[in-house]
């Protein structure tokens, strides 16, 4: 929008600039013109007498095309009598003298359209960038929600990060802790056997002090087998 906004105050411009030469060359033929038929009703009784016009009232017909074609018969080579001449080219000079004033009308009422167009065309491009300026803004408070939700998730994945980290870590040292008992044990249970088989030979040794039904019952249990 405030692109298209540049580029229609740029056209706004030129067509401005554009109406008021047209309107300056309007008036400046319309002033040569004025004179010209000035110079016709003073010469109204002095009929032979030419009208003379300098280079640049020349110019300035010209370039109003409405009014141009008057030069060719102020430079037409003369049929009539002088008055009938005069008469003529004042009858002309006035038809002329209307059609430059509609001309200008004309240009003037264009120009005031071309003014509301733009006044319309500026307004609906200052609303539309009023409502992207909403919208933006609106945009820029979701972005800005989306961020502290993306940053509420950054956090929490990485505290469960190391929520798991130290999970692991406590496995990893209970299933070390467990190995560790667990060959503790084999090493225990290896030296209870030892200390049995000790026991045992012990025992034997001294078996000639003691009755034979206890001796009988004390190697049933010894001849148990633990394992």
């Amino acid at each position: 929008a405030s692109k298209d906004m540049k580029k229609t105050q740029a056209r706004r411009k030129d067509a401005n600039a554009k109406y008021l030469l047209n309107l300056k060359n309007h008036n400046d033929a319309l002033k040569v013109l004025q004179t010209i038929m000035a110079m016709l009703n003073k010469n109204m009784e002095n009929t032979e007498e030419p009208i003379f016009l300098e280079q640049k009232q020349k110019e300035a017909l010209r370039r109003v095309s409405v009014v141009a074609p008057i030069l060719a018969f102020l430079e037409a080579p003369v049929d009539d009598s002088g008055s009938e001449r005069v008469r003529k080219l004042a009858k002309m000079c006035k038809t002329f003298e209307t059609y430059l004033k509609d001309s200008t009308e004309a240009l003037k009422e264009k120009e005031n359209v071309q003014v509301e167009e733009y006044d319309e065309d500026m307004g609906e491009l200052e609303s539309t960038m009023s409502e992207e300026a909403k919208t933006m803004a609106e945009c820029e408070g979701k972005l800005k929600a989306a961020q502290a939700s993306n940053n509420k998730c950054s956090n929490d994945y990485a505290k469960a990060g190391h929520h798991f980290q130290k999970s692991v870590e406590v496995c990893v040292k209970s299933h070390q802790l467990f190995k560790r008992q667990y060959e503790d044990n084999k090493q225990l249970f290896k030296l209870m056997h030892e200390v049995y088989k000790i026991v045992k030979n012990i025992i034997k040794r001294h078996l000639q002090h003691f009755p034979v039904d206890y001796i009988k019952s004390l190697l049933l249990f010894l001849s148990f087998d633990f394992n």
